[in-house]
C-alpha cells in the first residue's frame, strides 16, 4: 500500500510538472506574438528570474547587481566615504589605521594586465555580494590568475566550467557580465535554458492558423513589421485554405473612404481585408474600431465575415495596440 501511494504521489508530481511546463511554454508563445525578436529573450529572462526568486535560488542583491550596476568603482555605501577618498585619490584621513587603508587600497590594484579594464567591476561584485559565495571573488581570482586567464580566453566562456566552486548558473551570468560583457547575451540564453528549457529561447515561426483561432470578425490583427517583411502572401494562402478572398489596400492620404467602403463590403460578403502602410493615416486608425463595428452591425451576422489584418512598418516608438 505504501509503495502504491508513493507511485501515485510520483505520478501526480510528474503530472503537475508537465502542466506547469506546458502552461509556461504556451504563455511564452502567446506573449511573443506581440514582441519583437530582440525583446523575446528579455521576457524569458524575466520569467526565469521570477521563478528563481520565488524559490529563493537567487537573492535580491544579486539581481540588483545584474540589473542596475553600471558604476565599476566602489562607492561610499561599500566603503566609508573617507576611506574611499583615500583609496581612490590618496587623500589622507584621520582616525583610520594605516594598516586598514593599505589593505583596502590593495583591493584596487589590478594583478594582471588582461584584467585592467574589468578589475573594478570584479571588486564591486566581491564587495557588494560579500555575503554570498561570490564574496571576495576578486581576491581569489588574483590568487588563481592562470586558471582564470584560461577561462577568460575561451570563445564561449558561458558554457565552460569556471574556476570557482559552488556557483550557480546565475552567478556565472554575473561573472560573465564583469569579465566578458561581449558574452552576456549568450550567457543569459544559457541561464534561461537551464531554468526553463530550450523552448524559452528558441525562435519559432508564427503559425497563422493559431493566430486565426485567436481572432474574430470584430477583432482585427495588427502586424508590426520590420522593414522588408510582408505577410501578404502567407495571409492569401490562409484565406485560400478558409475558402475566402483577401483584398489588399495600400493606405495613404485620401484612401480613408475607400478603406471604409472595402471593410463594409467585406463584412457583407465574408471576405478579408488587409490594410497596409496604415501608419501613414493615423487619423483613420482612431476611427477604425467604430468603422468595423458599424460594418458588422449592418452586415448579416450569418456571414462568416472577418477583418483579417492591419500591418504597420516598425517605428522606433511604435507599439502593438
Amino acid at each position: 500500500t505504501e509503495q502504491i501511494e508513493q507511485d501515485q504521489d510520483y505520478e501526480l508530481n510528474q503530472r503537475l510538472i508537465s502542466v506547469v511546463d506546458s502552461l509556461t511554454v504556451n504563455c511564452y508563445k502567446h506573449i511573443c506574438l506581440a514582441l519583437f525578436e530582440k525583446h523575446k529573450i528579455l521576457f524569458s529572462l524575466q520569467v526565469a528570474l521570477r521563478v528563481q526568486l520565488s524559490m529563493d535560488l537567487i537573492t535580491r542583491p544579486e539581481l540588483d547587481f545584474f540589473m542596475r550596476e553600471s558604476n565599476p568603482f566602489p562607492l561610499p555605501e561599500i566603503l566609508s566615504y573617507a576611506r574611499y577618498e583615500y583609496i581612490r585619490y590618496n587623500k589622507p584621513i584621520g582616525g583610520v589605521p594605516e594598516s586598514e587603508t593599505s589593505a583596502d587600497k590593495s583591493l584596487l590594484v589590478c594583478p594582471a594586465e588582461w584584467l585592467q579594464e574589468r578589475w573594478d567591476y570584479l571588486v564591486r561584485l566581491g564587495e557588494m555580494l560579500s555575503d554570498t559565495v561570490l564574496g571576495n571573488l576578486h581576491k581569489r581570482i588574483a590568487d588563481q590568475l592562470n586558471e582564470w586567464k584560461q577561462w577568460y580566453d575561451e570563445e564561449q566562456p558561458e558554457i565552460v566550467p569556471i574556476p570557482e566552486p559552488n556557483t550557480t548558473e546565475f552567478h556565472r551570468v554575473l561573472i560573465v557580465r564583469c569579465l566578458r560583457p561581449d558574452r552576456v547575451y549568450a550567457s543569459v540564453c544559457h541561464y534561461v535554458t537551464s531554468v526553463l528549457g530550450y523552448q524559452m529561447v528558441d525562435t519559432f515561426l508564427i503559425d497563422y492558423e493559431e493566430v486565426m483561432e485567436l481572432t474574430a470578425c470584430s477583432v482585427p490583427v495588427l502586424f508590426i513589421l520590420q522593414p522588408g517583411c510582408d505577410p501578404e502572401q502567407d495571409l492569401r494562402k490562409l484565406a485560400l485554405n478558409h475558402n475566402t478572398t483577401l483584398t489588399s489596400l495600400p493606405m495613404c492620404q485620401g484612401q480613408e473612404q475607400a478603406a471604409s467602403s472595402l471593410i463594409k463590403f467585406s463584412a457583407l460578403e465574408g471576405h478579408w481585408v488587409l490594410l497596409s502602410n496604415i501608419h501613414l493615416v493615423p487619423s483613420f486608425t482612431r476611427h477604425l474600431e467604430s468603422i468595423i463595428t458599424t460594418a458588422l452591425n449592418d452586415a448579416s451576422l450569418s456571414h462568416k465575415s472577418s477583418y483579417s489584418g492591419v500591418d504597420e512598418f516598425c517605428k522606433g516608438n511604435s507599439r502593438c495596440v
